[in-house]
């Protein structure tokens, strides 16, 4: 059962250009697109210098469109298509699929601006359960852990290596709006938007409904 909606007496979250212009720079280059077909980097390219005064009003109303969406405004009849997902199938050394899933560029720009300032706030929630978020060279320091761990096991430990299989699709959704609601009240309304309803997935000229998991 999903929490409660975002309560209209929720006060707003507002986000500067300068922030907006951080977010879109943080892109890795070569960042793939959405169903919309925009990649992080034609919005780069038109913020860079050589882009002139159009740079300036290309900011001016990205800013505008990300506090929109941040605040839960976007019309229901949009999420699907907003929040959805272009669908890509990469093989995988035994032949299998691996499905895999890329935003529009907006929503994953909204993104990054709401997570941003909030990220000491998530490695202190997850630190020692989850490393993935705002901690630096963790992956490094798993390897060396690990590797340090082997060595000095002297046969009465083993180490154990989990992978959970399609593991992002079978996050329950009202599970992570419940845990949204409760450490990141501010974006709840984000949050709300992107995962409170089905969104939509399409590969080619097919479109798969997505009504579980993360994406």
């Amino acid at each position: 059962m999903l929490p409660p909606s975002p309560s209209a007496t929720t006060p707003p979250t507002y986000f500067s250009q300068n922030q907006i212009q951080a977010a879109i720079s943080s892109f890795h280059h070569g960042s793939g697109a959405g169903p919309e077909g925009l990649r992080p980097q034609h919005l780069k390219d038109c913020i860079s210098i050589s882009a002139g005064d159009a740079s300036t009003s290309l900011i001016i109303s990205l800013t505008e469109l990300v506090n929109h969406l941040t605040n839960g405004h976007l019309p229901t009849a949009l999420r699907p298509f907003l929040y959805g997902a272009q669908l890509h199938g990469l093989r995988k050394n035994n032949g299998d699929l691996r499905p895999i899933a890329l935003g529009c560029t907006c929503r994953r720009l909204v993104a990054k601006v709401c997570l941003r300032p909030y990220i000491s706030r998530l490695r202190e929630l997850l630190q020692l359960t989850q490393l993935g978020v705002g901690t630096s060279w963790v992956c490094e320091a798993a390897v060396h852990g690990t590797r340090s761990f082997m060595a000095q096991t002297q046969g009465e430990k083993v180490l154990l290596k989990l992978d959970v299989k399609n593991a992002f699709n079978s996050i329950r959704r009202d599970t992570v709006l419940q845990a949204a609601q409760t450490h990141l009240p501010e974006i709840y309304p984000f949050i709300w938007d992107c995962y409170s309803s089905k969104t939509s997935l399409f590969h080619g000229e097919f479109c798969v409904d997505s009504a579980s998991g993360v994406n």
